[in-house]
């Protein structure tokens, strides 16, 4: 059984250096638009994913994502996965999508 292999692309506003860098125009479009479209791109991903957290200061990005037709998934701060080892990325994938996805 094959499975699906799922890009996770990871998207906050709560920069230190740059806050909200991810939705800051680049070539027309917000930087979060063309990371996505050329995530989408590639080959031996199935899907991509948005993680952010479940902070107010990140509702723009999940704003953004929705009206866009992309999956996001918002998660407790505490389990976001900006800055997570690979193992304990694929725990919160497992509590959030059901099922844990092909690591490659």
């Amino acid at each position: 059984m094959t499975g699906r292999s799922i890009a996770i692309v990871q998207a906050r506003m709560g920069s230190t250096r740059l806050p909200g860098k991810v939705l800051l125009p680049l070539i027309g479009e917000p930087i979060l638009g063309l990371v996505i479209r050329r995530s989408a791109r590639a080959m031996t991903v199935d899907e991509v994913v948005v993680a952010t957290t479940t902070l107010p200061e990140d509702d723009r990005v999940v704003e953004l994502a929705e009206a866009n037709g992309w999956p996001v998934e918002p998660a407790a701060k505490v389990t976001c996965w900006t800055g997570t080892s690979g193992q304990r990325a694929r725990m919160t994938l497992r509590s959030s999508f059901g099922s844990q996805p092909t690591a490659r």
